[in-house]
């Protein structure tokens, strides 16, 4: 049985309310992380990385100037290998991160 007007518009105010809690949710877990890597030192502006300050966790630079890769469906198998190999190096370095290398 097909939904009514009424319903689809019951439901779409429903996904923008779930949407919106998950993203206010997301804004907190980030600024509590940012809080955390600031209270232990860990936390590199955007400055001192373009100065080239290492990662505090795993010491590698984080601007490392290597160029940026063409999107993923324009790489060739072999640099898709590549670039999934050092994506889970990071991933391994910065389990806790939330953002790619």
């Amino acid at each position: 049985m097909p939904l009514t007007d009424e319903q689809k518009v019951v439901r779409a105010a429903k996904r923008q309310m779930t949407n919106a809690l998950q993203e206010e949710a997301r804004a907190h877990r980030d600024e509590a992380r940012r809080r955390e890597w600031v209270e232990k030192g860990m936390y590199l502006t955007r400055e001192e990385a373009a100065a080239g300050k290492p990662c505090h966790g795993c010491s590698l630079p984080v601007i490392d100037n290597l160029g940026s890769w063409p999107g993923t469906m324009h790489l060739s198998p072999e640099e898709r290998m590549g670039y999934d190999a050092a994506e889970a190096r990071f991933k391994e370095m910065h389990p806790d991160c939330g953002s790619h290398r």
